[in-house]
Parts: C-alpha cells; sequence; structure tokens
C-alpha cells in the first residue's frame, strides 16, 4: 500500500471512529437524562422527614447484629444504611424489609 492510499485510509478510520464516538455520546447522554427524570421522580414523591432519613447511618450492635428499632425506621424510609450489621442473612433482612416510598 503507497503512502496516499494509507492516508485515505487513515482518514476514513478517522471520520468512522468520530460518527461511533458522536452516537456513543448522544446514547449516552439520554440514558443520563433517563436516570435524572428518574432521581427527579423520586425526590418528589419523598416527604423531608424521608429525605433526611436516607442520609441517617446508624451503627448495629457489638455483634453484628442490627439494632431492634432500625426495622421501624427502615419501615417508615427514615434510615439510609447501617454500619456494622454483618453477615448476608442480616442484611438481606434489612432490605426485604417494606418501606414507605419503595423505589
Amino acid at each position: 500500500m503507497n503512502l496516499k492510499a494509507c492516508g485515505s485510509s487513515l482518514r476514513l478510520g478517522l471520520i468512522g471512529i468520530c460518527v461511533c464516538s458522536a452516537t456513543l455520546y448522544a446514547a449516552l447522554a439520554s440514558q443520563r437524562q433517563d436516570v435524572e427524570a428518574k432521581i427527579d421522580a423520586l425526590l418528589s414523591r419523598m416527604t423531608l422527614e424521608e429525605k433526611l432519613g436516607q442520609l441517617q447511618q446508624l451503627d448495629g450492635e457489638a455483634n453484628g447484629n442490627y439494632r431492634p428499632e432500625h426495622v421501624d425506621l427502615i419501615k417508615r424510609g427514615l434510615l439510609g444504611s447501617t454500619l456494622n450489621v454483618r453477615g448476608a442473612r442480616k442484611t438481606n433482612e434489612l432490605n426485604a424489609l417494606p418501606s414507605s416510598n419503595p423505589g
């Protein structure tokens, strides 16, 4: 392949990359807008108390169990996360609790 043909191939390849990049960017921007819309919709359904509750992070007991009051707080949508609750079974129990504002 001569130098001129190589340059043409390179230009075509770069054009292809630019077109693919622009298409990918548009798709990602659209997905981001969808995610932002879902976040806005969820936040609009939450009360101020629930929003503040999501900022709350409470510790579990020293033995790795969650505290009994965690259950009520989760059901009311007032607990964002826990610390020191260890083990899949215990974590799954908390995750399975119904929340007042399912997303």
